[in-house]
């Protein structure tokens, strides 16, 4: 994912803006399901602090 992506979806975490994060997360490729799944789960549970922005970067 682009450098402006990761900002991006920080962004919107920091914010705890659900629709912001979910929106962001339609748009990880088909190959990295399993992770934008677990992203999914955290963001449907306002886990924002578990979803390891770093990890993305």
């Amino acid at each position: 994912m682009s450098e402006e992506w990761c900002k991006s979806l920080h962004a919107a975490a920091l914010n705890c803006n659900q629709y912001s994060v979910l929106q962001l997360l339609e748009e990880i490729p088909e190959n990295h399901q399993i992770f934008k799944h677990q992203l999914e789960d955290f963001a449907e549970n306002y886990q924002f602090d578990k979803s390891s922005i770093k990890f993305i970067t």
